[in-house]
């Protein structure tokens, strides 16, 4: 969780790496760590990844 200013919002991340790739959800996406996982689990292999769950989701 990490403090922003309407309140707490959720990151979740994975792997390690000199590069770090950020998802960003779209509409549609009530849960976005889910949703990506196959794609967290193939990215975190040699890179960080971080997913951004926007206020109202997740």
């Amino acid at each position: 969780m990490v403090e922003v200013a309407e309140g707490y919002m959720h990151l979740y991340t994975k792997g390690e790496g000199v590069n770090t790739i950020v998802l960003l959800n779209s509409a549609g996406t009530a849960a976005p760590t889910r949703d990506f996982e196959p794609l967290i689990k193939e990215l975190a292999k040699k890179n960080k990844v971080v997913v951004i769950e926007p206020f109202g989701n997740g």
